[in-house]
């Protein structure tokens, strides 16, 4: 179970680069890319800090 826990918040961290990435580089409009950028930080971080939390459970 903290093995799927981990994994998961591997794949948010992942899918939050990528938003991050895209809302960054995309010529979409204002409103778009922004959500896109900001969505993709907040996601990375929630990752992160999912991780960090699964690892210091699991010791």
């Amino acid at each position: 179970m903290q093995a799927a826990k981990i994994i998961l918040s591997l794949l948010v961290v992942a899918l939050g680069w990528f938003f991050l990435g895209y809302g960054y580089s995309t010529l979409l409009g204002h409103p778009i890319s922004t959500v896109l950028f900001i969505g993709g930080l907040a996601l990375s971080l929630a990752g992160v800090v999912g991780v960090i939390l699964s690892a210091r459970s699991k010791a």
